[in-house]
């Protein structure tokens, strides 16, 4: 079986390293790649082995009605803006276009329960205080969001399938490092 990765990993040298040092300080460098808040939880194991259904978002966010089909189906879903193909990870324009996922749609994903929701974005919702409540309504379900996934239009040819989430608990950050990989 194939296995394609699909997280980031920067090294100290790369530029996303200084700015998120400089901006953000050393407690948050574990937002460097593919991430998770671990502020107001963790999952429950290192390492998961779950189904995924990819979903769309370039033209249009999901509704509350396309999520309900999605989230009873699969353990994860994959929100696939296109914002890192884009504008690649490291441009001031992808901090810039991260997404505003409505509040009631992403309120309606979590009450489904998949364990993850992952995102091609620098965050599910561009607004902070949005993004820290649906962080913090997803971890009281034992779902989390994993940011800055590398997904690229290639994957619109799967839909779905099976992921491979690995997330790095001992980081010494609130945001823990996270390996996501999609077995082809």
């Amino acid at each position: 079986m194939k296995v394609r990765s699909l997280h980031l990993e920067l090294t100290y040298d790369d530029p996303a390293f200084s700015w998120v040092h400089e901006k953000e300080g050393y407690e948050n460098l574990g937002k460097l790649g593919t991430y998770m808040n671990g502020e107001f939880g963790l999952p429950a194991l290192e390492e998961y082995d779950l189904t995924f259904k990819l979903v769309d978002c370039r033209e249009k966010l999901p509704t509350i009605e396309d999520i309900a089909d999605i989230c009873r189906k699969h353990d994860a879903i994959m929100l696939y803006t296109g914002t890192m193909e884009k504008y690649g990870y490291t441009s001031k324009e992808y901090q810039e276009h991260t997404p505003e996922v409505l509040k009631d749609v992403v309120e309606a994903m979590i009450s489904l329960k998949p364990h993850f929701i992952l995102v091609d974005a620098a965050a599910i919702d561009k607004h902070s205080l949005a993004r820290k409540h649906a962080e913090k309504m997803a971890a009281e379900q034992s779902c989390y969001i994993i940011n800055n996934v590398n997904m690229d239009k290639s994957m619109l040819e799967t839909l779905s399938g099976t992921l491979k989430i690995e997330v790095d608990e001992t980081f010494e950050s609130i945001m823990k490092p996270c390996k996501v990989y999609q077995y082809l």
